[in-house]
């Protein structure tokens, strides 16, 4: 009897020691496939930031683009307008790319002291200077709002403003608000001048129900900077 109890003993004694191994074992285990998961994670982590920091330049998120323009030498003329938080207020900018995939250079452009909010819509360029068309608005309140226009000129070499001239449609002296729509073909250059073809409407057309169409018009400017 006292020989069996001992047995027993043994035996029991024997099964407490395998599962308290096995419930190290099974920690170790798991510890182990946490710690390899992990690694990868954290490499994973470290290189996006690493990636990014070796990418081309970005135009802010801020930045509205309204036009990009092949302009030779590898290089690309880029116009739109920066907003703020509510993405109201445009104010207009210019970027000139190049072969790089960098930024020659930036510019923010002024717009002129009657309105409130400008963006720069279209860009063409000649051997040493960069042509920016920036429609400007008078009013928040889109139906009290003109739209004026203007040509700036600016050094391709590095961004500094040359000079601007107001576009207007001739031999129209009625109140009238103009507006030139997107596409190479409304803004390009022709000879020693540059074209600038648009539409335009009466302000007291706005007041009626006559739903006349805005009517087009085209005008030439002369590229007097650095042509």
């Amino acid at each position: 009897m006292r020989k069996a109890k001992g047995l027993l003993a043994a035996a029991m004694l024997l099964v407490v020691c395998q599962t308290s191994t096995s419930r190290g074992a099974s920690s170790d285990v798991v510890s182990t496939l946490s710690e390899k998961t992990a690694l990868p994670a954290q490499a994973s982590s470290s290189a996006g930031p690493a990636k990014s920091a070796a990418a081309s330049p970005e135009i802010p998120r801020e930045v509205e683009i309204y036009a990009t323009r092949d302009v030779g030498a590898g290089q690309r003329c880029i116009v739109g307008a920066r907003t703020d938080e509510d993405g109201m207020n445009e104010k207009p900018v210019a970027y000139l790319s190049n072969a790089k995939g960098g930024f020659s250079w930036e510019v923010s452009l002024s717009i002129p002291t009657d309105t409130y909010q400008g963006r720069a819509t279209h860009c063409v360029a000649s051997a040493r200077t960069l042509f920016v068309l920036v429609q400007s608005d008078t009013q928040p309140q889109q139906s009290l709002s003109q739209t004026l226009l203007q040509v700036v000129e600016l050094d391709r070499k590095s961004g500094a403003v040359l000079g601007s001239k107001s576009i207007d449609v001739p031999n129209i002296s009625a109140a009238h608000t103009t507006w030139v729509e997107k596409g190479d073909k409304n803004f390009l250059p022709d000879g020693n001048d540059l074209v600038v073809r648009g539409r335009y409407e009466f302000i007291s057309d706005r007041d009626n129900a006559s739903k006349k169409e805005p009517s087009r018009f085209s005008v030439n400017v002369s590229q007097h900077h650095n042509p």
